[in-house]
């Protein structure tokens, strides 16, 4: 399969994501609170690519000096392992400088998110992935020992976590389904309010299966939000019990694979 855009070949999804950013809020998006803490570092890796241009860059790089490291550590070459443990803590040190920066900002937009839906307010709390309060390269050096018989690096931002709470507790330890779902979307609308201000365009913002785990109101109040937040939406359900009025929205349906409206 190819993609074209504007008669032009794709040849990399980041080229079309970036092109045409889309936000998203699937059945799968409750692992960004249930599931480990890969689902979150790719969250806020995708995140960060759509609102800071020299992101990838940096992750680029910072990911290139952690292969580097651990072949070295694999081949137990402790005397060459200084200058990637440097590198790691150069690129380190700017993506958490970024990542905190667009946190606190996705953090005061969630606020206005959390009040339109009628929801509690958990807080972001980042972790590097290594000490607190200690530069990376040092922590690396002061770990060579056990990193080196295990053949891999234990710490760094490739061990980060955003941690989601309420009353320091985890909400994806207790939260239902549907509280979860509704904390993603006022997560997303958050999202999109950052990104329109960073880089001054207007993500799509996709719901899947909305009617999933809410009832009338909780989809009523995310429609309602949406609709006054403007921008292009598309939203799927397979119920049609909606109580906000949609006059003045496109509404197809689809049955047996075809389209009618």
């Amino acid at each position: 399969m190819s993609i074209r855009y504007n008669d032009q070949d794709v040849r990399r999804v980041s080229e079309q994501a970036a092109r045409i950013p889309i936000i998203a809020v699937t059945p799968d998006s409750h692992k960004l609170i249930t599931g480990s803490p890969t689902y979150r570092r790719r969250w806020l890796d995708w995140a960060m690519f759509h609102v800071e241009p020299e992101y990838i860059e940096s992750w680029q790089n910072y990911h290139k000096a952690l292969r580097c490291r651990n072949n070295l550590l694999k081949q137990n070459q402790e005397a060459q392992l200084t200058p990637w443990e440097r590198a790691m803590r150069l690129m380190a040190d700017l993506i958490n400088i970024q990542r905190q920066a667009f946190l606190n900002e996705l953090s005061r937009e969630l606020v206005w998110a959390g009040q339109r839906l009628n929801i509690p307010l958990p807080k972001l709390e980042y972790h590097c992935g290594w000490q607190e309060g200690v530069a990376l390269d040092q922590h690396l050096e002061e770990c060579r020992k056990e990193d080196l018989e295990r053949g891999n690096t234990r710490y760094g931002l490739h061990r980060c976590d955003l941690l989601i709470t309420e009353n320091g507790k985890q909400i994806g330890h207790y939260y239902s389904r549907g509280q979860v779902k509704l904390f993603i979307t006022a997560l997303s609308l958050a999202q999109v309010n950052v990104f329109k201000r960073r880089t001054n365009r207007q993500p799509i913002l996709l719901v899947d299966d909305l009617s999933a785990e809410l009832d009338g109101d909780s989809q009523s109040r995310i429609i309602q939000t949406i609709i006054e937040h403007g921008g292009q939406v598309f939203i799927t359900t397979t119920k049609e019990a909606i109580t906000v009025d949609l006059a003045q929205q496109k509404v197809f349906h689809v049955e047996h694979g075809r389209f009618t409206t």
